[in-house]
């Protein structure tokens, strides 16, 4: 089965209630960052709804750019990478001493945000 990257909108929709259901069953969890003295406690219910709205929103503006040529790469580089971010912080409970690999995830998303809206740029300019 070959993959269609005009329908990549679909991969964010399904995702919202996917995401959604993950921290409804992981409700009683939360993400626990601690950086020096200070203790950032976010509830993965919190966590679920805004990684879930920002889902919602890619996947409108992915539906919105199908008519136009989306680079596939870049497309496919920050699904990925989003969708890795998402789970890493819904499935972790503490993050300490993998510090490290979650800042690395982090400016990997970053990056792919800033990829994401190169990508939007490219699609409007290209014909």
């Amino acid at each position: 089965m070959k993959f269609n990257f005009t329908k990549h909108f679909m991969i964010c929709f399904i995702s919202i209630p996917i995401i959604l259901l993950i921290s409804l069953i992981k409700i009683n969890h939360t993400l626990d960052i601690q950086l020096h003295d200070t203790y950032f406690v976010i509830a993965n219910l919190h966590l679920g709804m805004l990684f879930s709205l920002l889902m919602g929103i890619y996947g409108f503006l992915y539906y919105q750019f199908r008519r136009r040529k989306l680079n596939k790469w870049l497309t496919l580089f920050h699904l990925i990478f989003t969708l890795l971010f998402i789970v890493t912080s819904l499935f972790s409970n503490y993050i300490n001493g993998s510090l490290n690999a979650y800042l690395f995830l982090l400016c990997s998303f970053i990056l792919s945000q800033c990829l994401f809206l190169i990508n939007l740029v490219i699609g409007l300019i290209k014909k």
